[in-house]
């Protein structure tokens, strides 16, 4: 029988998903790297879903844990409707989602796949649904079955449909000089980060058992620190990244409350030309209809700016030596009033 274990979905997005033994914590297996927060074992054990749930976009893979290996192989299984509750029937063969009120208050309803991601097979919609689970029944009223086996027809277009994907045309690589072929130390900076980078994504994205050594690796055991597959067992890189993405977000509000009061300064801007714009056009109008009492408004400031030149030029405020710099238009318009 296999042992007990537990799955573990840690890291960023696209997050690691990691089987670990249920004794030793050892990691067993990864299922890799894909957008999931949500672990769901059937009741047997046997059959397992990893899927991303809730605010992510619905997708679901269904694993063999005996076999470790993935039953929905044409693809990402995407539920056909935004899932807020889930559920395995007790039998182990078929998976429930359900859309349930508060959380969702419309298109509730559920839909029912197969153990394998084939479906969904029987879907209903409900007004308000609170919640949707199978009827408990006792586990060892049904038995551990294992996958059914696929048909022969159906594997081989499966496996057709597989080689026509992997089967690429053969590509003409560089040349090298005989000198220099098989010899690790004559490869380009550039094709050593390459195969750094193919390294890296092979041993984090693709699904792959782990070995002991390799697993205490991951689990950061150079540095003393045990943290879950998937993330770093530096801490203070974690922080120094979060104090990061905290300054950036600072600096881009303070860039954009600096466009705002720009934009505040220049529209307060404008509307003051405009006003003193029409401030103008009416004291062209009212000179036009009555210059006679226009002249009397223009003598009596005039008489006041005589007096403003009299007093001392360190005791005026703005506002006088302003009305004093406007000695000379109002002389003109007089002069332009004709009287």
């Amino acid at each position: 029988s296999k042992p007990p274990c537990f799955v573990v979905i840690s890291g960023k997005m696209p997050a690691q998903s990691c089987l670990h033994h249920g004794v030793s914590c050892d990691p067993l297996f990864l299922f890799g790297e894909a957008h999931r927060n949500t672990v769901s074992w059937s009741p047997h054990g046997r059959f397992l879903c990893l899927a991303g749930f809730g605010n992510l976009a619905g997708g679901m893979d269904f694993w063999d844990r005996n076999k470790l290996k993935k039953l929905n192989t044409e693809g990402t299984v995407t539920a056909s409707r935004v899932v807020v509750g889930y559920d395995w029937s007790p039998d182990s063969r078929q998976f429930l989602v359900s859309t349930t009120a508060p959380r969702m208050n419309v298109e509730n309803g559920l839909a029912v796949y197969k153990y394998n991601g084939d479906g969904p097979v029987k879907t209903v919609d409900i007004g308000t649904l609170y919640q949707a689970n199978w009827i408990p029944s006792n586990v060892s009223e049904y038995p551990d079955r294992p996958a059914t086996p696929v048909k022969k027809k159906k594997k081989q277009a499966l496996n057709a449909e597989e080689k026509q994907e992997t089967a690429a045309p053969k590509t003409v690589g560089r040349y090298v000089p005989p000198s220099a072929r098989g010899r690790s130390g004559g490869m380009s900076l550039a094709d050593r980060m390459r195969a750094e980078k193919e390294a890296k994504s092979a041993s984090s994205g693709a699904p792959r058992k782990v070995n002991k050594n390799e697993g205490a690796k991951m689990m950061g055991a150079a540095s003393g620190k045990n943290v879950p597959v998937g993330m770093s067992a530096d801490a203070s890189a974690y922080e120094k990244e979060k104090k990061a993405k905290k300054a950036a977000e600072k600096k881009e509000r303070a860039r954009l409350k600096k466009l705002e009061e720009e934009k505040a300064a220049k529209e307060a801007a404008e509307a003051e030309a405009l006003a003193q714009k029409e401030a103008q056009k009416a004291l062209e109008l009212a000179n036009k209809n009555d210059p006679v009492k226009r002249a009397k408004k223009i003598n009596k400031i005039l008489k006041q700016i005589d007096e403003l030149k009299k007093k001392p030029a360190d005791s005026l405020n703005d506002d006088q030596k302003q009305k004093l710099g406007t000695e000379d238009a109002l002389r003109e318009e007089l002069a332009n009033l004709s009287l």
